[in-house]
């Protein structure tokens, strides 16, 4: 594939992928298929201003709370540059009380990003997060 591939030959690909994926009894998280890479690359090629799904922190409406994982959209910016996002869904623990690999911080994210893969949106999360063994995590304060 090339960086000028059409939305509809992602699709395809996408599509291509998933059911790759799903149907394949071996599916494991460490094997990438073809189909997957083909994906991977063509998604490179699209624009970045594209809407997305995006887990971070939320505040809450003060500023003295406790941060909360949320999921939010984000849309391309407006023409003076302002980002539009808003809050799709808030992880009932603060940071502060969640322990590193808890298996629900780590099933919201991925419920989230199935969604994106679902809808071809594209998806990322925080530097407050990371992936360790495959499972999502709080960062450890060094």
């Amino acid at each position: 594939m090339t960086d000028n591939t059409s939305f509809v030959a992602l699709v395809r690909w996408m599509r291509l992928a998933q059911k790759t994926y799903y149907l394949s009894n071996q599916a494991n998280m460490g094997v990438v298929n073809p189909a997957e890479k083909a994906v991977d690359a063509a998604l490179k090629g699209l624009p970045d201003n594209r809407p997305g799904i995006h887990v971070g922190c939320w505040y809450g409406d003060e500023d003295d709370q406790a941060a909360h994982p949320a999921a939010y959209i984000g849309l391309p910016p407006t023409e003076d540059g302002e980002v539009v996002e808003a809050v799709l869904d808030v992880f009932q623990d603060t940071l502060d009380v969640i322990a590193p690999g808890d298996d629900a911080l780590h099933e919201f994210i991925l419920k989230w990003e199935r969604y994106a893969l679902n809808y071809y949106l594209p998806f990322d999360v925080s530097e407050d997060f990371e992936c360790v063994d495959n499972r999502w995590q709080l960062v450890e304060d060094a």
